[in-house]
């Protein structure tokens, strides 16, 4: 396979001895070295053709993606949004936009980009409606805004798609509690756990749903749970935190 990109590659090259601007020529070379995850010489190759025809919306996707993987994600959402630009209703564009908003860990989303973030993927929903991820990722944009009816509805909606989605059963019950129905939360954690009882998280935020639901008790116990079953954890001190603190309610 690479001898053939070699080949290949070395074919473009003799094309632009010929004509230097042939940005065809040039984009296959970027997507050559793209393929062998040479980036940045792939990245040189689609700089050099945006240089000829800025208004190309897939040589400005090929460096955002570049900008991608290379984890520069602020300047890989620039790049696609130039895309998205020139070509609006190009549903790759949209994906690729809405993955990177949604996954990765190096950016710093506010309203703004909660807000596209949400309007892509309800884009995206109206021509895959049952596609999971998108449900899921427009009730946690909704969260995120601080619409809880809308997040919801959408979580709601993912947990009927599958209702096995830790993920979606657990932030479901997030906004429950938040919204402050720590009863119908507590519901949606017990399922939770029934299904996967290897979640930190869920222990923790059960036990602030009974504080909330005012069932001390079970609070204590699903703190005690905690410890025990995630010794390491670095949410340990906030449950030790409130035994201790419970404890001294007690003993007055």
């Amino acid at each position: 396979k690479l001898n053939e990109l070699d080949l290949a590659r070395d074919n473009f090259i003799k094309v632009l001895d010929y004509t230097p601007n042939d940005t065809d020529a040039i984009q296959n070379l970027g997507m050559i070295e793209m393929t062998k995850e040479n980036y940045l010489e792939a990245m040189s190759f689609f700089r050099k053709a945006i240089e000829i025809v800025p208004e190309d919306a897939e040589c400005l996707f090929n460096i955002g993606y570049i900008h991608s993987k290379l984890k520069q994600d602020d300047e890989a959402i620039e790049a696609i949004k130039k895309a998205m630009t020139i070509n609006p209703d190009n549903v790759e564009f949209k994906q690729f936009y809405v993955d990177i908003l949604s996954n990765s860990p190096n950016l710093d989303i506010d309203g703004d980009l909660q807000n596209k973030l949400l309007e892509n993927t309800l884009y995206l929903l109206d021509i895959y409606p049952t596609e999971e991820k998108l449900i899921f990722l427009a009730g946690t944009a909704y969260s995120k805004l601080g619409d809880w009816e809308n997040s919801i509805k959408y979580y709601e909606r993912a947990i009927a798609t599958n209702p096995r989605n830790v993920l979606a059963l657990n932030q479901y019950a997030l906004v429950l509690l938040c919204k402050g129905e720590p009863d119908k939360a507590i519901e949606s954690y017990e399922h939770s756990l029934e299904i996967d009882p290897n979640i930190p998280d869920t222990y923790l935020n059960m036990a602030f749903a009974y504080e909330k639901s005012e069932q001390p008790d079970n609070a204590k116990a699903m703190f005690e749970e905690f410890i025990k079953r995630f010794p390491d954890n670095p949410g340990i001190d906030i449950a030790k935190e409130y035994l201790a603190k419970n404890s001294d309610d007690d003993d007055a």
